[in-house]
């Protein structure tokens, strides 16, 4: 079953879901905070009926994605900003860690070589040297 489902893949991880995730988080802690202002301001029973519990699911989505765009700059972004400044301090260890990843992904996932060339080793060896992270 791995390596199926390609469509299935590529959809999941197109870019246009990437503004999405970052607003999912302040979205589900904002919905909550919706929903005990919503239900602790109600002074009547009502009862159960599927249209206004629609209407509120809708609302309740639609105004949790709004309070979580300011929420996600003003408190989010700028911690991200300060992660990727400690972590990636120059834009060439991004680079070089994203070729070490690369190169560990080939040694896992290619057979060893079973003729006996030992030149592809020590490429293989040189470029991990070559992107060492200290």
């Amino acid at each position: 079953m791995v390596g199926q489902h390609k469509f299935i893949r590529y959809f999941l991880s197109g870019e246009f879901w990437a503004p999405w995730a970052k607003l999912t988080f302040a979205a589900y802690i904002i919905h909550l905070l919706i929903f005990f202002y919503y239900y602790g301001s109600i002074r009547i029973a009502s009862a159960f009926e599927h249209t206004p519990i629609l209407w509120i699911f809708f609302a309740t989505v639609v105004l949790s994605y709004m309070i979580s765009v300011p929420v996600s700059l003003a408190f989010e972004a700028p911690y991200l900003h300060i992660e990727k400044l400690f972590i990636f301090k120059d834009k060439d260890d991004k680079h070089h860690y994203n070729e070490l990843r690369k190169t560990i992904q080939e040694d896992n996932f290619e057979s060893e070589d079973s003729t006996g060339d030992s030149d592809k080793l020590e490429i293989r060896e040189e470029k991990k040297s070559d992107y060492r992270i200290n």
